[in-house]
């Protein structure tokens, strides 16, 4: 838990400053459209929600040399949860890796 984060939406134009991480939550991934980060934005981790194929905003966090994860792991974290639910077993994360 983070007791004082806070949390704000505005249009990815507007973003310019020093964050800590950015997480792209957009469809662009999916449908192969290119993302364009504005210069003014600084961050200093990237989250890509999507897996399996690159993305310009992956691409953009390399040139920056941001470190970066993708959406696969929330999908083994996601069937893990739901595993238990339905099996009462909780399968480490190990065997589906």
């Amino acid at each position: 838990a983070v007791p004082q984060a806070q949390l704000q939406a505005i249009s990815l134009n507007d973003l310019e400053g020093d964050f800590d991480i950015v997480i792209n939550a957009t469809s662009t991934s999916l449908s192969g459209d290119a993302l364009q980060l504005p210069e003014k934005l600084q961050f200093k981790y990237a989250y890509e929600m999507a897996y399996g194929k690159p993305s310009s905003f992956i691409d953009q966090a390399k040139q920056r040399n941001v470190p970066y994860a993708e959406g696969f792991g929330m999908l083994v974290g996601q069937a893990i949860e739901a595993f238990y639910i339905w099996n009462g077993v909780r399968p480490q994360l190990k065997d589906f890796l």
